[in-house]
């Protein structure tokens, strides 16, 4: 039973909101559109992770876009460092007391 996490983006399906923003050359104030993603993190085994996102899925009636396994980086990659790396290892950390306390459910953070 190894407990990993995962990160799942997903495409907007249409919704959007409106934000005001303020052009810095003009001082005018404009409002546009913007797309709202979902992207969550499931921290779990391999079973749970891919049962909850199925659950998701036909619940909210989204598509799926990317999925990123949550883990350190290996010393060759190009993504790697130290900070990174002692950041995630915490975070894990954290998770996986959360898990133990949540009586070995899995867990559900947007991102």
């Amino acid at each position: 039973m190894d407990l990993i996490a995962k990160d799942f983006h997903f495409y907007p399906n249409g919704r959007y909101t409106s934000v005001t923003k303020r052009d810095i050359m003009t001082g005018n104030y404009t409002k546009d559109l913007e797309e709202i993603t979902t992207n969550i993190r499931v921290f779990g085994t391999e079973d749970q992770i891919e049962e909850t996102l199925n659950k998701l899925i036909s619940k909210i009636d989204i598509a799926l876009d990317e999925c990123f396994k949550y883990e350190l980086y290996k010393k060759d990659s190009f993504f790697y460092s130290k900070e990174r790396n002692e950041r995630i290892r915490k975070s894990l950390e954290r998770l996986n007391k959360e898990y133990l306390l949540n009586n070995k459910q899995p867990l559900i953070y947007n991102i």
